[in-house]
């Protein structure tokens, strides 16, 4: 599954700080519980809500 959120991709190389720290480039992070990729995939989302879904009811079915 692939998300677009625009017609141009731009890619930016710059660097982020916060205050003196450089903030390291990763290909995936979560934010409010969603896997963010820097691809714009969303299967490792998917997958993770899925796999989520189904610990927790196992949990409740003992």
């Amino acid at each position: 599954m692939h998300c677009e959120f625009g017609n141009t991709r731009h890619r930016d190389d710059g660097v982020v700080k916060l205050g003196e720290v450089e903030v390291p480039r990763v290909n995936h992070f979560r934010y409010l519980g969603s896997i963010i990729q820097n691809d714009g995939n969303i299967e490792n989302d998917v997958t993770h809500r899925i796999q989520a879904g189904w610990k927790k009811w196992r949990v409740q079915r003992g």
